[in-house]
């Protein structure tokens, strides 16, 4: 009877074990997502303002700012860069930017706008943003953040080809620059390949700091009407407020890509617990989660009964099972790997260890989940600032 119920479990753990393995790589966002960027080429471009909230940065906007302002735009753009009162280091740093750049023949399509230092109770960086929006003169509006580079003179012109009259968003991608690990650089693109999925149907939020989105929908909508108190999300509430069901685009071509500078630790896991205060506010998020959390279910199941699977083939000296069980790991490595370069490969990033990272990022979305947990949650509100 016993040696009968220990078969029975083996035969359990055995079949488990493989049918996981033939299945969860197939949950992977990188297996689901397919490229539908917009391939429009002889298009009308249209007029571009571009937002930029500057906090402190002025280091970082001395580095990117120029290659901003020198983009091979045919129809003409403005940059507005919204700072506060009395940052003399970043007022300093535009001052030098704006002589360097008129002294080159730079025609004159770069200001420069101030938050009022007596702001309170609200994110100074979602303020900053709609007084950018307001002082815009166009139409479409692109926000991005100061520390990240174009990657090349026509990035603007592949960012706003998508811009059409059917469209109310248009979302960009951001790589992480080559100091930044593999590790961090991939788990972007892991996430970011998911999320490009719900741009076919209705958007739900960008990992990405580069957003394009109409005026007139921010202003008749209230802009940031109903988050002002959170410190930060302002990129996912705009795509998840703003994003209108089959109107929005992607700009994924690498052309159209900017660099953004490598994190430090800190902000690094900073922004990971923020999007887990910030996601209660969001919308359509229980459907997001869980056709995301599938894949993270699926490889935590597959690890834990591969382990089982493992550890009693050794406990009752079940060779056979010990071979069934060694042999889902590496068909579901393999398969993993077949999934994850053939996604990487069309985006045009090269991870080797993607497969790796996987597992990494499973574990890694419960270390940020517990960090919110514990967290203050005054951290995410404005009146600690």
């Amino acid at each position: 009877m016993v040696e009968m119920l220990s078969d029975n479990v083996a035969i359990i753990l055995g079949i488990a074990a493989l049918l996981l393995a033939l299945s969860t790589p197939f949950f992977s966002p990188l297996f689901r997502w397919k490229r539908k960027e917009e391939e429009a080429h002889d298009v009308d471009l249209q007029p571009v303002s571009i937002i930029i909230a500057s906090h402190d940065d002025a280091q970082q906007l001395e580095k990117h700012l120029p290659s901003i302002l020198q983009q091979d735009y045919p129809v003409g753009y403005e940059v507005i860069v919204v700072i506060q009162k009395g940052d003399h280091d970043v007022e300093d740093a535009l001052k030098r930017i704006k002589y360097t750049y008129e002294q080159q023949g730079g025609d004159a399509h770069f200001y420069v706008t101030y938050i009022p230092q007596t702001s309170r109770y609200m994110s100074r960086r979602k303020l900053a943003i709609t007084l950018g929006v307001k002082a815009a003169k166009n139409e479409w509006l692109l926000l991005l953040d100061s520390d990240c580079a174009p990657s090349s003179p026509q990035w603007l012109a592949a960012m706003a080809r998508p811009c059409a009259d059917d469209k109310s968003l248009v979302v960009g991608y951001s790589s992480y620059d080559a100091d930044t690990s593999s590790f961090k650089r991939y788990e972007r693109f892991y996430h970011f390949c998911y999320l490009l999925r719900e741009c076919g149907t209705q958007a739900y939020r960008t990992n990405c700091p580069i957003v394009m989105f109409r005026k007139s929908q921010f202003m008749s909508q209230n802009g940031y009407l109903g988050n002002l108190e959170l410190v930060r999300g302002e990129y996912d509430f705009l795509v998840n407020k703003y994003a209108e069901p089959d109107a929005t685009a992607i700009s994924v071509s690498p052309t159209a890509w900017v660099i953004q500078d490598s994190p430090t630790r800190k902000s690094w896991l900073n922004a990971h617990v923020y999007y887990m205060e910030t996601r209660k506010l969001l919308q359509r998020g229980f459907l997001h989660r869980l056709v995301f959390g599938a894949d993270q279910v699926a490889m935590r199941l597959f690890t834990c009964v591969s382990l089982a699977a493992l550890a009693y083939s050794v406990l009752t000296l079940n060779w056979l099972l010990l071979g069934v069980a060694l042999l889902s790991v590496v068909l579901e490595l393999l398969l993993r790997y077949w999934v994850d370069k053939r996604a990487i490969h069309r985006f045009g990033e090269s991870f080797p260890w993607a497969f790796v990272y996987d597992r990494v990022i499973m574990w890694s979305d419960l270390y940020f989940m517990m960090r919110h947990k514990f967290a203050d949650r005054r951290d995410f509100t404005t009146h600690k600032q």
